[in-house]
Formats: structure tokens, sequence, C-alpha cells
């Protein structure tokens, strides 16, 4: 079944001050959200590297599209 989550996904970069914060929606499975959760923490982003925490919160579950 489609759920709608909200994901904050957290970077940090060399310097102390510097972080970057994305929050988005995103619509899937709990699979397919737990395979967007682990791109976060492989893969870089922009300048700032790999993710340093992913929260994730349920809004709707069951959703019919």
């Amino acid at each position: 079944m489609i759920s709608e989550w909200r994901i904050v996904v957290t970077y940090n970069s060399d310097k102390p001050m510097k972080y970057c914060e994305l929050n988005y929606t995103y619509f899937g499975t709990s699979k397919t959200l737990e395979n967007k959760i682990w791109k976060h923490y492989n893969e870089n982003y922009e300048d700032y590297g790999k993710a340093e925490a992913v929260e994730v919160e349920l809004i709707r579950d069951n959703i019919d599209k």
C-alpha cells in the first residue's frame, strides 16, 4: 500500500557552521521508502557529502492513488 511520508535529511560539510537540510514529501511503500533512505546515506549531495541524519514521519497511511 502507498503511504505519504515526510522526509527530513541533514547534511554537514567540513565547515562546522555550514549544513544543509532537505525537507520533502514522498509517496510510496515502506520498501521503496527504505531504499530512498539508504540512497541518502550512500550517495553524496552536492558539496556536503553523505547524509548524517534522515528523519521520517508518516503523514497518511494506505492512500488510494
